[in-house]
Formats: C-alpha cells, structure tokens, sequence
C-alpha cells in the first residue's frame, strides 16, 4: 500500500509539472 501511495503521489507531480510547462507554451502559441 505503502508503495502504491507513492506511485500515485509522483504521478500527481509529474501531471503538475507536465501543466505548469505546457499551461504558458499553449497561451503563447
């Protein structure tokens, strides 16, 4: 279980990052 929270925890960054990088790439284009 330990593990599985983990996995959702870095997928839940890795989403935030990918929206953070992506979110000012699309509103400049």
């Amino acid at each position: 279980m330990g593990k599985k929270h983990h996995i959702g925890r870095t997928a839940w960054v890795f989403a935030l990052l990918v929206v953070c990088i992506l979110g000012p790439l699309l509103c400049s284009s």
